[in-house]
């Protein structure tokens, strides 16, 4: 007798006949069928402190949020942003369970003074080695933007993945 927690897999299925003989040959295997997990929550805030951590080395302490303002970025060498654009479910089970999901996210950086295309770029570079050590892939970007002071250059990206309840890295 099988238990109810498991179920029956049938791998193999064939028939071979040979003269007048026909030999049926099925393999069974049996599985536990476990839970599915919890609804997954969301990432945002342990992608913020990763990411955080690693940009504040170039545009230094408190110069990056998750605020989408661009006037936080007026009188600054540097800054960044990172902020969620959604997260929808991916999969999912009959109880209503969140198995899996797809955070997107945006990343600002800006810079200004001297050599600022250069240092935006340095600071687009480590935002995005950060986010790919964590499982993300760019889907946009980096894209210069245009912005309404021209002493400030500002570069846009964008990333997303599969979460199932755990970040790289």
């Amino acid at each position: 007798m099988i238990p109810i927690n498991y179920g029956i897999i049938t791998v193999l299925n064939c028939s071979i006949t040979c003269n007048a003989f026909t030999i049926k040959v099925s393999a069974f295997f049996y599985c536990e069928v476990t839970d599915m997990p919890d609804t997954i929550e969301s990432p945002v805030l342990e992608v913020f402190s990763k990411w955080g951590a690693a940009v504040s080395k170039i545009t230094g302490a408190d110069n990056y949020s998750m605020d989408g303002s661009e006037t936080n970025a007026s009188g600054k060498k540097a800054y960044a942003q990172l902020y969620m654009l959604g997260n929808p479910i991916t999969r999912g089970d009959l109880e209503g369970d969140e198995c899996a999901t797809m955070p997107s996210f945006q990343v600002n950086c800006f810079t200004s003074g001297s050599k600022a295309l250069t240092r935006l770029y340095e600071l687009d570079e480590i935002s995005h080695i950060t986010m790919v050590r964590m499982g993300f892939r760019r889907t946009y970007g980096p894209e210069p933007m245009f912005f309404g002071d021209s002493g400030i250059k500002k570069l846009v990206s964008r990333y997303s993945r599969i979460y199932t309840g755990t970040l790289l890295d």
